[in-house]
């Protein structure tokens, strides 16, 4: 689906928005709605037009002169330096802003954008969902650069199916269409003390080509949700010092513990 496809929804709820304003004859709260929807639209062409073709119409219905000659001009921009990627983000696209000026985007605006702009959806992988895990392991090993644990001696397909199945393990996948570009894998823990239970994110990675674009972070919004609909209390994650991207991730989206980790070989052998 491209750009446009994508976005176009969201502006047109922003000008349906200023049609009821203009309704409600409120000239000023229309032209605002015109303002965000030129925000969400500018970065595909048609839509950036389009956006600007709504507020040279708004100019000639208020006689605003200075909002014509404006709207001329950057339809003319609009039309030509869309598609070089010379739009400021942000802006709002009315004569009395700088049409060059960068300037704040809201965040209910900016939570668009992001989602728009996401090339990779994130599915939660089931029993019949063999291919997927298995590439999600790879993708486990090339990012951890551990390819021999994770690809080595693979798991069967009958214990994949089972472990897939289970209630007591989630595998949440990022693809881009069939490729897994991000994983994450978690156990679901059933507590003793009280009956509640919670998740632990045993592997989360996203593939080297693939990271900063907001794939880790979706994956764990993913989890949540999860964890929500499953009624767990609380969602455990650990990090390696040093991982400072990992960190930084995990501090953003809870609170840090410091705590030590033992690894505690079998009586029969060693761990690992």
């Amino acid at each position: 689906m491209s750009l446009r496809a994508r976005i176009r929804p969201h502006v047109q709820a922003e000008l349906a928005h200023a049609a009821r304003q203009r309704a409600l004859g409120d000239v000023a709260a229309e032209f605002a709605c015109l303002e965000r929807a030129h925000v969400l639209g500018q970065r595909s062409t048609v839509e950036h037009v389009r956006v600007h073709g709504y507020m040279l119409a708004w100019s000639v219905r208020n006689r605003d002169a200075k909002e014509f000659i404006g709207q001329l001009a950057r339809l003319v921009g609009a039309a030509t330096k869309t598609a070089m990627g010379l739009v400021p983000s942000g802006n709002t696209g009315g004569a009395k802003a700088s049409a060059v000026r960068p300037m704040p985007v809201p965040a209910d605006l900016q939570a668009i954008l992001d989602a728009v702009s996401r090339t990779f959806f994130v599915r939660t992988l089931g029993a019949a969902d063999l291919s997927a895990m298995r590439g999600m392991l790879a993708m486990f090993g090339q990012a951890f650069e551990d390819v021999p644990t994770y690809t080595a001696a693979p798991p069967s397909a009958a214990y994949l199916e089972g472990l897939l199945a289970s209630e007591h393990f989630i595998a949440l996948a990022a693809q881009q269409g069939d490729e897994v570009v991000g994983g994450l894998a978690a156990y679901v823990l059933c507590k003793f003390e009280q009956e509640r239970s919670e998740i632990y994110i045993y592997d989360l990675a996203v593939a080297c080509a693939h990271r900063r674009r907001g794939v880790a972070t979706a994956l764990i919004q993913a989890l949540k949700r999860s964890a929500a609909q499953r009624g767990a209390y609380v969602i455990l994650v650990q990090a390696d010092r040093g991982d400072d991207a990992a960190i930084a991730l995990y501090s953003k989206l809870g609170v840090r513990e410091d705590v030590l980790h033992f690894d505690i070989a079998p009586a029969d052998g060693a761990a690992g």
